[in-house]
């Protein structure tokens, strides 16, 4: 009775163990701040709209040539096919731990020569005085048969560690999904900036064109006595500062274009680069409850899935303090002689149950170790959830008021067309100088410059804005997974 009990007290403290908490530590409001004040009522249908609209957000600047490139990115890129060789590595892995739970079966053949003495040798015949029987003497030994080893998973030890395998796979995936995400949303942000820095240059060689104009304005003004020296030296000095702007865009444009083929995984070459910023729908998908939008993306769904991976591990470190019962059988041909071999057969099985009894802590060492893994990836998945909600709130943010300052900057280039226009009429009526004429020309330029950067600044948010959202991309030759993590 006593040596029951005291089994039972070992058995109940090895089963004592740390377990992940149903609910993350994460106060997640019911409703995302910024949406509200956007004025966008958030339904039970939200969250699919919302992902229904990321799936292939890039389409939704509706140019067939982003979307080519866009492909060739998953086709091509090269950090994106490490992903992929990862992924695979560890569908392997999971498939190593998986075949731990079956039997294995190997076929041995065997052959092996011993010589060794006759102690019998030294035995003399009485009539003779010498020994009739060799020195030595050579044994052959053949084998053939089939080998079994089985460890029957009594506690659960092998499945959670086969559990746990898949479960990584699952996050690697995931993991593979958020780089092809975040390799998108770069792409597509530099597709924007070179439309951008083309737009510019374009802008640059049409002010430097009316420039041009401007001083042959003067100098005509000035050979006929109406303009001063001045004003053609301010000119001059304007044409020149806005031609010294060429050099700087140009090699802009080459850098935007080498990223974008780097990200493509090829050396610099000419890409389709539109002439003019795309125009996209203004009202953003509406998002459903905090919660479950932020498991639409993939880093979340990754962290969630090693935390799983970890709980599982800690289970196979609680049952390996557990006895292990496993079987061993052979069954198969033994002889002396080949020809033999196969007349009769030969087996064996043999089974051992084998109990921790003392490993000087080494199991239990192994237990709190898997057991702060799993706290850690605790506080893990809370940090990556809080940083997901944090990043879709100033996602929404930058949206809404880079909408403000577009609108406001676009007031700015219509009074700074008013003033330039003014500006021109009073100097050719005599009764303005030509420096308004220069300020009000650099001023429209710069107000114009600054609305470009901003429309670009508004559609590098809203690529913010998908990316912060999430969602599944099918990356090329991957192959579906069918054991998601729930």
């Amino acid at each position: 009775m006593k040596k029951k009990l005291l089994f039972g007290l070992i058995f109940l403290a090895s089963c004592s163990r740390y377990h992940a908490p149903d609910k993350i530590a994460v106060d997640l409001p019911s409703q995302f701040k910024e949406q509200a004040q956007s004025e966008q009522k958030s339904d039970k249908n939200g969250k699919d709209e919302a992902l229904a609209l990321n799936l292939l957000w890039w389409e939704s600047f509706k140019d067939v040539q982003l979307n080519q490139l866009v492909e060739k990115l998953l086709e091509g890129n090269l950090a994106l096919k490490q992903a992929q060789s990862r992924t695979m590595q560890m569908r392997a892995l999971a498939g190593q731990a998986g075949s731990q739970l079956w039997p294995t079966l190997d076929l041995n053949l065997g052959f092996s020569r011993r010589k060794q003495l006759n102690m019998f040798s030294r035995l003399r015949t009485p009539a003779s005085g010498a020994s009739n029987m060799p020195t030595s003497f050579q044994i052959d030994n053949y084998t053939s048969a089939l080998q079994v080893n089985y460890e029957l998973d009594l506690w659960g030890r092998l499945r959670s560690l086969s559990k746990a395998a898949e479960i990584d796979a699952i996050a690697t995936e995931e993991d593979m999904q958020a780089m092809a995400m975040s390799l998108i949303s770069t792409l597509v942000d530099l597709w924007l900036q070179s439309i951008e820095a083309k737009s510019k240059l374009k802008l640059i060689q049409s002010q430097l064109a009316q420039d041009e104009r401007l001083l042959e304005l003067s100098k005509t003004r000035f050979s006929q006595g109406l303009g001063a020296s001045i004003d053609l030296l301010q000119q001059t000095q304007q044409r020149d500062r806005t031609k010294a702007q060429l050099p700087m865009m140009e090699a802009q444009i080459s850098a935007l274009e080498r990223k974008m083929s780097a990200l493509l995984g090829q050396t610099q070459s000419a890409l389709p680069i539109p002439e003019q910023l795309p125009m996209v729908d203004q009202s953003l998908p509406k998002l459903g409850v905090p919660s479950e939008v932020l498991f639409a993306r993939p880093d979340v769904r990754s962290a969630h899935a090693k935390l799983k991976a970890a709980d599982a591990r800690v289970v196979a470190a609680v049952t390996a303090r557990y006895p292990a019962f496993r079987i061993a059988a052979d069954i198969g041909y033994q002889s002396f002689e080949i020809e033999n071999l196969f007349k009769d057969w030969v087996g064996s099985i043999a089974t051992n149950l084998i109990s921790p009894l003392f490993d000087a802590g080494r199991r239990e060492s192994e237990q709190r170790r898997m057991e702060e893994i799993l706290r850690e990836r605790v506080s893990a998945l809370a940090e990556v959830s809080l940083n997901a909600f944090n990043e879709i709130e100033d996602a929404l943010s930058y949206e809404r008021q880079q909408k403000n300052q577009v609108e406001l900057i676009k007031k700015q280039v219509e009074s700074a067309t008013l003033l330039l226009d003014r500006a021109k009429s009073r100097y050719l009526e005599g009764v303005g100088d030509f420096l308004t004429v220069i300020t009000s020309t650099q001023g429209l330029y710069q107000a114009q410059i600054a609305l470009l950067t901003a429309q670009r600044q508004a559609l590098s948010y809203r690529v913010l804005f998908h990316k912060a959202v999430g969602g599944e991309i099918v990356v090329k030759n991957q192959k579906p997974n069918e054991n998601k993590s729930n």
